[in-house]
């Protein structure tokens, strides 16, 4: 006797795990996303958060500047935030990372400062007044690019 299956069952089953699975990947790689409703307005963010272009560089407190020679290449500072001023600044060096990473983790030292990470190329430090500092240091073409993040400390409603 012979037996017949009938394909609908077979096939239909397989199609819909395939487009399942491949709505699956596409939320995963977030290519299925809500598109806006024209309703929502879009709303322009605090001035805190509105950043001024810097046009030189600027030291931070505690933070030697690094005497490789390095070459201002950007940055913004967020000067309406009420703890004060915040900065973002790009440099470069031809320097090679591995120097530059070495230096700043040697002048990151207590007790004006504690290391909290470090690791390929981004060291991470508080000083001992609550400032932060996040410095980046990577290979850019045939220079260092020397990035730096730095949060004043928080200052307490009194």
């Amino acid at each position: 006797m012979k037996r017949t299956i009938n394909i609908q069952f077979v096939i239909l089953p397989l199609i819909v795990n395939a487009l399942l699975f491949q709505q699956g990947i596409a939320q995963y790689k977030g290519l299925n996303q809500e598109p806006l409703k024209k309703d929502r307005k879009l709303t322009t963010p605090p001035p805190k958060y509105i950043p001024t272009p810097m046009t030189q560089a600027v030291s931070i407190p505690g933070l030697p500047s690094y005497p490789g020679k390095p070459v201002f290449d950007g940055g913004d500072a967020y000067n309406k935030d009420p703890n004060g001023t915040r900065y973002i600044m790009h440099l470069e060096t031809k320097d090679k990372p591995i120097i530059v990473f070495n230096w700043y983790m040697n002048v990151l030292n207590p007790p004006q400062w504690k290391v909290l990470t470090s690791k390929n190329g981004l060291v991470s430090a508080v000083d001992q007044n609550g400032g932060h500092v996040t410095i980046h240091v990577r290979q850019f073409g045939k220079k260092t690019r020397i990035n730096i993040y730095y949060t004043p400390p928080i200052t307490k409603p009194g």
